[in-house]
């Protein structure tokens, strides 16, 4: 059978080509207003990191700010003012980097001199003091922390930064990080994750993203720095979002209602699509004649749920990689990594669904039947999926916020085909689906990798199991 005639005729209805075209239009859409406001709002508190590095070279106060935004990417015009003994200096950041000269003069003989700082734009402001060490004459290491990583967004890193005598970079030290229980010692006998030597020859700059694993998420991380006869230490906290800013959590919420906005479509896709292109014919009789053809009907099922199965997986695919691009042009910096696995679950939505028609075109005995029971279905499964589970969860969950609560609204969603995108953000963005500001650990809750594959492996073969068995047999 040709395979490109079914895909062919898959786009010859006018109700797939108009919900293709609302997907393909309307997610873009949500991504460029949604990806356009965060980039608006990042600005505000919270969206700006920094360090003031210091060297003294020829009587003369060298000092570095060094800018970045939460994924550590060097800003540039950010105004940065400081104020020594009353005196003001200004300047601009370019790369990342604005740089001062100030005459050391009567300062040298102060053996610390305090500098008043403030930087940043009309949206964004941070100010504060840091002293200069003139006996010293650098500031050695410093460290701007809370980084996001950009390869994976739920974990955090930190930029480590030294200029030592006259600006010069450290040519070799070695790093150790611990774990270390929120409340408990500081000490270097706890939980050792990550012990390297890295070579800096040149550079007064390291960017260090650890790999935790979940064992260590709810600890506090301290570091240790050996630098030749001289120790730095310094407590991080959580390296992960847990109670991290409100950036994220707005950009979980914007995941959330683009995800939601295209399940709800690609879903019509799967479910009328298989009544258009297999559930009308077999119910009515037509499919009969189409198998006086030397073909089985078997081998025409396969056909066009494989034909239109590869609608669905494009559609999501295009309009993904769309929306994906417009967040990068607008700076969000989301991993692809990041993604994929969620388009893929909305993908797998209009795969179960279209399996479900194939289903039921195989126990209903009219048209109108098999229409009312996939208009049924979907109200049921996609519509009012939210409903029927808050109502469900309610009564069995516990409080609200609960482990329990959240455990229960997670195993219930299984059961909900539309829902297993929902369960795929909540993996990535560890957040619950009706809580987007709770922060959450899947694992916690039976959240894992292995059973979404499961179930989704479930929704969509069994149905077409039974359909394929029974298309011999009708």
């Amino acid at each position: 059978m040709n395979f490109w005639y079914e895909i062919r005729r898959v786009l010859r209805s006018k109700f797939i080509i108009i919900v293709l075209m609302i997907i393909l239009i309307l997610t873009p859409l949500i991504s460029y207003e949604s990806a356009k406001s965060t980039m608006v709002s990042s600005t505000g508190n919270g969206g700006i990191h920094f360090s003031f590095p210091y060297f003294i070279s020829n009587d003369t106060i060298h000092i570095i700010a060094y800018v970045v935004n939460s994924f550590g990417v060097p800003l540039d015009s950010q105004s940065v003012l400081i104020s020594i003994n009353n005196v003001n200096y200004s300047s601009s950041t370019i790369n990342g980097y604005a740089n001062f000269s100030i005459p050391l003069g009567s300062l040298k003989n102060e053996s610390n001199i305090l500098v008043s700082y403030n930087l940043g734009t009309e949206y964004s402001q941070d100010s504060g003091v840091f002293i200069i060490n003139t006996t010293q004459g650098y500031s050695g290491f410093s460290l701007i922390n809370g980084i996001l990583n950009p390869q994976n967004s739920t974990r955090l890193g930190f930029i480590i930064l030294f200029y030592g005598p006259h600006g010069s970079p450290a040519n070799k030290f070695n790093l150790s990080l611990y774990a270390i229980q929120k409340n408990g010692p500081v000490s270097s006998n706890n939980n050792l994750i990550l012990e390297q030597n890295y070579s800096l020859s040149g550079r007064n700059i390291f960017y260090i993203f650890p790999n935790l694993n979940y064992s260590q998420l709810e600890k506090n991380q301290m570091i240790i720095i050996h630098y030749g006869n001289n120790t730095y230490e310094e407590v991080l906290g959580p390296l992960t979002i847990y109670s991290q800013t409100s950036n994220l959590l707005q950009k979980n919420a914007e995941i959330y209602t683009m995800t939601g906005v295209l399940n709800f479509f690609i879903a019509l896709v799967g479910i009328f699509g298989g009544y258009l292109t297999y559930g009308k014919d077999k119910t009515s009789g037509i499919l009969e004649s189409v198998l006086k053809r030397p073909i089985t009907a078997r081998k025409l099922l396969a056909a066009r749920y494989s034909a239109t199965s590869i609608v669905v997986i494009l559609s999501v695919l295009v309009s993904g990689f769309l929306s994906y691009f417009i967040y990068i042009e607008y700076g969000q910096y989301i991993n692809i990594s990041e993604i994929i696995p969620i388009f893929l679950g909305v993908a797998s939505t209009g795969l179960i669904y279209l399996s479900i028609s194939y289903f039921f075109a195989h126990i209903a005995k009219s048209q109108s039947t098999l229409l009312a029971s996939l208009i049924v279905f979907y109200i049921i499964t996609a519509l009012f999926a939210s409903i029927f589970l808050l109502i469900l969860v309610s009564e069995i969950g516990g409080p609200i916020g609960s482990i329990n609560y959240e455990r229960v609204y997670t195993m219930a969603s299984f059961f909900f085909p539309s829902e297993i995108p929902g369960l795929i953000v909540e993996y990535e963005t560890h957040t619950v689906n009706i809580f987007i500001t709770q922060s959450i650990n899947p694992y916690s809750i039976g959240l894992t990798p292995l059973n979404i594959t499961i179930a989704i492996l479930i929704w969509i073969f069994v149905p077409l199991a039974f359909a394929l068995w029974r298309s011999d047999k009708d």
